[in-house]
């Protein structure tokens, strides 16, 4: 049997009133019920804060425990278009069995953004977002990690401000001492990869400790460990994703992931902004990722939409994520916003909070299999430039 759901081009009033209504669903929300925060270690010199609100504790998750069918029907998916439309895929269906005794709930780990070199957990403009989490029964979590651009940017700031030489605070030392301009280019080129990789793998690792942290008060905190997802912005959202893709290929790229137990696998993930690193070529999955709902805006300079290619490296953004997951039937949603920038690593944590609760509440509580495209179009912004190249990120970013 084959489902549709059709999803039309948002234009810009269409897509206002949207807005209108999920900022009013979110007052209401947040007005209603207490969310509640505290803030702990999980790991030497790293705290998160934990949002919840005791009135609603389990009541989004434990109204209907998913679990795979006995005989569920299969969906006969086809070509997707990228027309909005939305269809089944080649997958088993779920069905909601009876609420469970422990009222367990849902939990939602969440990285900031900020270019792996600065930014903070609490940031003003992600509280909508984590109150309206919590609000429906969903436990925050919002991280620190370790951040390991910083001691470049830093020499950055401190060659611009003339404390230190200019050759030091590139991102490779002794590039005006190298075979010419080019040779120079290329070895700053290969070592900002470098860096960019390694500070994507101490992010990943801290995730996967915070994780760990979270699993092991899981009981004392009411936590359905089978039920935990992540969300991040821009920076928070690369790593997010660089974490399911290290877990659906066993740690090549990504190492050390060994902190969660064996056979752990997120139950989905909200990416704000995010882009997947590769230094081995194109993204492979040796298994299907847990449901993704990616947003990205098409003039994006600080992460891809697409991708960033370069010999040393490269980064696989939201629209290339997604044409790999249709191509693998995989279970995603993409919000793709027409000529926006890197806004929206940001924007729809208050202005899609009612898409993303549905598209938890659908694709990871209900276990419904669904690939989904939204275009939200926005006519009159000025055409803007839309294909990254390394130049562009690094002035984008530092």
């Amino acid at each position: 049997m084959r489902r549709y759901h059709k999803q039309e081009k948002i234009g810009a009033l269409k897509y206002m009133l949207l807005v209108v209504v999920a900022l009013f669903a979110a007052l209401d929300v947040a007005n209603a019920q207490q969310v509640r925060r505290e803030t702990l270690k999980y790991h030497e010199g790293l705290y998160l804060d934990r949002y919840w609100s005791d009135e609603h504790a389990g009541d989004l998750r434990n109204s209907c425990k998913c679990a795979p069918a006995a005989a569920a029907e299969t969906t006969t998916g086809g070509r997707i278009s990228t027309n909005g439309q939305r269809q089944g895929v080649l997958e088993a269906g779920a069905h909601c069995s009876a609420v469970t005794e422990d009222r367990r709930t849902p939990a939602m780990i969440f990285m900031f953004g900020g270019g792996f070199y600065t930014g903070v957990r609490d940031r003003k403009e992600y509280l909508p977002y984590f109150h309206f989490l919590a609000s429906r029964g969903i436990q925050v979590f919002s991280i620190d990690y370790r951040l390991g651009l910083a001691p470049l940017v830093e020499k950055m700031k401190g060659a611009a401000s003339g404390k230190e030489e200019a050759h030091s605070a590139g991102p490779v030392d002794g590039v005006k001492g190298g075979k010419g301009r080019k040779s120079g280019k290329i070895a700053a080129a290969r070592q900002m990869v470098g860096l960019l990789r390694k500070s994507i793998d101490m992010a990943v690792e801290d995730l996967f400790r915070a994780t760990a942290f979270i699993i092991s008060n899981a009981e004392k905190w009411g936590i359905d460990t089978s039920m935990i997802m992540t969300s991040g912005s821009s920076a928070g959202a690369i790593s997010v994703l660089e974490a399911e893709y290290a877990l659906c290929n066993g740690g090549e790229e990504v190492e050390p992931y060994n902190y969660v137990p064996s056979g752990f696998k997120y139950a989905g993930v909200v990416s704000f902004a995010g882009a997947i690193m590769s230094v081995n070529g194109k993204l492979k999955w040796s298994s299907r990722p847990a449901p993704m709902m990616l947003f990205h805006g098409t003039a994006d300079s600080n992460v891809p939409y697409d991708k960033l290619w370069t010999p040393f490296g490269s980064l696989y953004g939201s629209k290339y994520i997604a044409d790999q997951l249709t191509g693998m039937t995989a279970p995603h949603t993409l919000f793709t916003f027409e000529n926006a920038t890197h806004t929206v690593a940001v924007s729809p944590m208050k202005e899609n909070l009612l898409q993303i609760a549905a598209f938890i509440e659908e694709s990871v509580f209900d276990g419904k299999k669904f690939i989904a495209n939204t275009v939200v179009d926005q006519p009159g912004l000025p055409e803007l430039k839309r294909k990254l190249k390394l130049k562009d990120y690094i002035k984008a970013n530092f």
